[in-house]
């Protein structure tokens, strides 16, 4: 210590006893006035409650109010995207779902098929979120002339959902799991390439990942060379999410795709399961 911090410190020494005398005496009900302590500062306000997590990969049921329930799979991802499938293929429905504290809404697009019918529409999900546990809750769904209803959900979640995602690990040459001339390809770097054998369409796009820590892929490709009936697909772009499941053989890649015409004002969805090979 430097002379000039020691004389300053000396001084400082002086001033600072007389404060402690002073609080001693104040403490000891030795002042003029009587008074004691100032009373110690309030605690702050707890903290808010988190915000649950509704990413996951999910099982369960969708129930329409009066109708039997119906088996659902889905994800959504740690971004709020989501897609259900419901009764193998019947409902579709993709959207986002935004969550505070314990609580997830969203608004969806819904593609049904109702005997040989197809209709498109539109609703609303609220869930109460268990976080890595379970969505619970309610959904409206609007079909315009077709009808509207509402209902409720029940989903359970799955810990696949914890494989951390890679492009890398989804690479290769994967084929509908129905339809084996239904081909398509995946590189190491996500892009996306397939010709559909049966309409003649080409896509081509881009696989990503959402969250590296979590197992859910975007895709994302535009239509193109269709002919007839579907040139109306052309320009259009088909959007999923999936996730990969390599926990048996073969692997598969699951997920939901959606497309919109505008030009027709037609939606086309569909859940996939695909198998490497």
């Amino acid at each position: 210590m430097s002379a000039v911090m020691y004389f300053v410190g000396r001084k400082a020494q002086v001033s600072l006893m007389v404060s402690w005398l002073a609080l001693i005496l104040a403490g000891c009900g030795g002042s003029s006035d009587g008074g004691g302590l100032a009373p110690p500062p309030a605690p702050p306000p707890p903290p808010p409650p988190a915000t649950a997590e509704a990413g996951g990969i999910w099982f369960g049921t969708f129930q329409l109010d009066g109708e039997d329930a119906q088996p659902a799979e889905g994800i959504v991802a740690e971004d709020g995207r989501f897609h259900f499938s419901v009764n193998n293929g019947e409902g579709e429905l993709y959207g986002q779902l935004d969550v505070s504290g314990d609580t997830a809404t969203g608004d969806f697009t819904a593609f049904v098929i109702i005997g040989d019918e197809d209709a498109a529409g539109s609703g609303t999900l609220e869930l109460e979120v268990v976080s890595r546990t379970s969505l619970e809750g309610s959904f409206t769904l609007d079909l315009g002339d077709v009808g509207q209803g509402e209902g409720t959900v029940l989903l359970e979640y799955d810990p696949l959902y914890e494989r951390e995602a890679s492009l890398a690990d989804i690479a290769g040459t994967y084929r509908d799991a129905d339809d084996e001339t239904d081909v398509f390809n995946i590189t190491a770097s996500g892009v996306f390439d397939q010709m559909d054998a049966e309409s003649g369409c080409m896509l081509n796009g881009q696989f990503s990942v959402v969250d590296p820590e979590f197992n859910a892929y975007v895709v994302e490709a535009e239509i193109s060379i269709c002919t007839g009936e579907l040139t109306v697909l052309n320009g259009n772009d088909l959007n999923g999410l999936f996730y990969f499941d390599d926990t048996e053989t073969p692997v598969l890649l699951v997920g939901g795709i959606h497309i919109e015409v505008p030009s027709v004002d037609a939606i086309v969805a569909a859940w996939t399961i695909s198998e490497r090979f």
